[in-house]
Order: structure tokens, then C-alpha cells, then sequence
């Protein structure tokens, strides 16, 4: 069965790490029924990676495609990436990851044979074994991911693919979450893979499904620069007193209640999705903002 893929790869300030990605992918075993693209969407780069990029997009133009997404945020240039995209199967990674040179066959072989399958997630290693082990995930056995738990353990945005049906059913990357976003938090995957999960597609995690993650973090210094990813989350049914927002880090206790000057802008947006992401903050009716120390605070049943 014929087959095409498309990969979608935001890319902010990492021109060199992104044309290691490039170039590896000259190196993929793929059957002759399978096509793929690469969608690179450069989210206002300033290192030059356009002009680092120019001269293969030039060379050929059918495979790879450039776009430019000046609104800032991950989840912005995914959601333009998505947009461009013309294959079945939309695989996700990051542009400081190295795929094995059977990756893309490996995942039209999962997508091939099993017509029910909605999300594939896959291994992610180290690519120097000097960097500290963060972002990765080495299961070693294939799992068909059955519980929340589960989806957050095995699964993670670095190496995702989709059809791309299933993306249209649940929606786009929220574009108040990732990196460069208005919040910042590092969840946009994870928001997506929930919202999947909600309507009961099916999702698994293949170990053959291989990318290698070059994140270049080798010191507790630089572990601890991560953007913050959201803690603990729950979810409910549209509220207008829950909001999504992220508690900044160390900054409060969750009995207290700070001056949150300058959230209101961002918290007044309450949200219409279901199945969506929110942190524990709500407001008492006084125009006060602070944050609910249990979900019975809330009025809200963990899922």
C-alpha cells in the first residue's frame, strides 16, 4: 500500500543541529511504496537558518518545503507545519534529534499494517552518552498505551507520528502551551496525546521506532534552565472560574495566595475544550486571583 509522510519540525535558533537532522535523513532505508516530505518551519530564527536551509530546499524543492512562522510559539509553527503538510501520516520530532536510519520505514510499517492504529510513539536515546538522561524515553518493549499514565510515561513530542485524520479530530497544538508560547509550559505534546487519548484512539509505542536526542545538556546548570513543564494537571468540563495557567516555579506555596499582577490577560480566556489541560488556579469572584491547594477546592473529579 502506498504511502506518504510528512515531517514536521519546528525549528527556533538551532540552524546547525537542524542540518545534522537533514542530512541524516539522506541516510533512511525507505520501501519504494512509501514517500515522505520534510516540513521545516523556521519560528524566527536569528542564526541564520534560512540561509543554512536555502540551498537544500533549492536542490529539491518536492521534498523538502521551508515556511516561515513569525507569531512565536512551538505549537504556532507546528500548527503552520501541519497546515502545509500533504502526507497521511504526520511524524513529529524535534531539530536536535538524529533518526536511525530505519525510522521512517518503521513507522509506515506500523501505520501499514494496522489500520486502527491512530498514534505511534517511539524510542528516543541519548545521542552522547555524556548529556544528562532528560527527554528520553528507552522502553524496551512495545506497549499499547491503555491509561493515562501510561500515554505520559512512554509517549513524548520528540517522536510522534499521527495520521493525520485523527489530528483533524482533535484539533491543532494549543497555541498557549510549548515553547515560545504566551504560558511557555512544555506540554503541547502531551495536551495533544491527551485530547487523543479522550476520544479513545488507538495509541502505541513502538522501541523500533528510533530517534536519537543530541540536547546537548550535561550539567545540573542546564537541567535546571529547562523551560518549566506543568507539574500536576487535571482535567474537567468547561468552568468559567478554571483558567490555564501556569504556576511559576518556586514561587509560591500552593496555600498561599500571590499577587498574580499581569495574569489576568491570560487567564481571562476560559476555555471551551473538554478534554484540555488546566492548572489549579481559579478565582474567588472578588477579582482576586490565587491558587486552589486540592482538586475539591475546585469542584472537580480527576479523570
Amino acid at each position: 500500500m502506498d504511502m506518504k509522510l510528512s515531517i514536521i519540525i519546528a525549528s527556533y535558533n538551532r540552524a546547525a543541529s537542524l542540518l545534522q537532522f537533514v542530512r541524516e535523513l539522506s541516510h533512511q532505508v525507505v520501501p519504494d511504496n512509501v514517500d515522505w516530505e520534510v516540513v521545516i518551519v523556521d519560528n524566527n530564527s536569528t542564526d541564520g537558518t534560512r540561509s543554512a536551509i536555502a540551498p537544500l530546499v533549492e536542490e529539491n524543492s518536492r521534498r523538502y518545503k521551508y515556511l516561515l512562522e513569525s507569531r512565536q510559539g512551538k505549537s504556532m509553527a507546528l500548527n503552520t507545519g501541519r497546515r502545509a503538510a500533504t502526507g497521511e501520516i504526520l511524524v513529529f520530532t524535534d531539530d536536535d534529534c538524529v533518526p536511525d536510519p530505519k525510522w521512517l520505514a518503521t513507522i509506515a510499517m506500523e501505520f501499514a499494517s494496522d489500520a486502527s492504529l491512530s498514534v505511534l510513539g517511539g524510542r528516543v536515546e541519548l545521542y552522547d552518552k555524556q548529556d544528562r538522561p532528560v527527554t528520553i524515553r528507552n522502553f524496551p518493549d512495545r506497549t499499547l498505551i491503555e491509561s493515562r499514565d501510561q500515554l505520559f510515561l512512554f509517549l513524548i513530542g520528540a517522536n510522534m507520528s499521527i495520521r493525520r485524520k485523527v489530528l483533524d479530530a482533535v484539533g491543532e497544538f494549543d497555541p498557549f502551551l510549548g515553547p515560545g508560547s504566551r504560558i511557555g509550559a512544555v506540554m503541547e505534546d502531551l495536551d495533544l496525546l491527551y485530547r487523543v487519548y479522550r476520544k479513545k484512539f488507538k495509541i502505541v509505542y513502538s522501541p523500533d521506532v528510533l530517534v536519537y536526542h543530541n540536547h546537548g545538556r550535561a550539567t545540573e546548570a542546564q537541567i535546571q534552565a529547562l523551560p518549566e513543564v506543568l507539574p500536576e494537571v487535571l482535567n474537567c468540563t468547561p468552568n468559567s472560574n478554571v483558567y490555564k495557567v501556569v504556576k511559576p516555579s518556586n514561587s509560591v506555596s500552593s496555600n498561599v495566595s500571590p499577587n498574580l499582577s499581569g495574569l489576568p490577560s491570560i487567564c481571562a480566556l476560559p476555555s471551551t475544550e473538554p478534554a484540555t489541560w488546566y492548572i489549579k488556579t481559579t478565582t474567588d469572584g472578588g477579582g482576586t486571583w490565587h491558587w486552589a491547594d486540592t482538586l475539591g477546592s475546585l469542584g472537580l473529579g480527576k479523570n
